[in-house]
């Protein structure tokens, strides 16, 4: 995220979980998208905070 804002960018930190079985995961994305992984992975986690 740091190194993303020093190249102009304004990356926002997603959590996200999932309920059977319990997950949580995180990533880092801009506008729609993902930066630091793939979107297959993140389209099964429920975003519960963006920052």
């Amino acid at each position: 995220m740091w190194m993303c804002r020093l190249a102009g960018y304004r990356p926002s930190l997603v959590i996200g979980v999932r309920v059977n079985p319990f997950q949580a995961h995180c990533w880092s994305q801009d506008g729609a998208q993902v930066l630091n992984d793939t979107i297959d992975n993140v389209r099964a986690y429920q975003p519960i905070l963006v920052r």
